[in-house]
């Protein structure tokens, strides 16, 4: 039951994070025209995934970005709850590994 709560606590979290995440990769996109930073670093996986969709965002980057953040709320609790670090260590290390490329002209600026 504890476990469950965090996960549920965890993902909700996840979903309250989500809105200032996406509005600052949206002011970074800067109406197509900005250098998409903030998107690259809190989003690299939809950005990453443009790189198979055309070298546009498009749907699987929008519903990768709008399930990201829930997604590593519920990781990241149930990593706590059970005392497994190395998952949540794991998944910041996953992230900062999918930024690298996203930062190092992968990913196209969309401009």
């Amino acid at each position: 039951m504890r476990v469950r709560r965090a996960r549920v606590t965890g993902a909700l979290a996840g979903v309250l994070a989500s809105l200032p995440a996406l509005f600052l990769a949206l002011l970074s996109a800067g109406a197509g025209h900005g250098d998409y930073g903030f998107a690259r670093a809190l989003f690299p996986v939809p950005m990453l995934l443009t790189l198979i969709q055309g070298d546009s965002l498009g749907r699987i980057s929008l519903a990768a970005s709008l399930l990201q953040f829930p997604i590593y709320g519920l990781v990241l609790a149930d990593a706590f709850a059970r005392r497994r670090m190395l998952w949540a260590a794991l998944l910041v290390i996953g992230h900062a590994a999918a930024a690298i490329p996203c930062f190092a002209g992968t990913v196209p600026n969309f401009s």
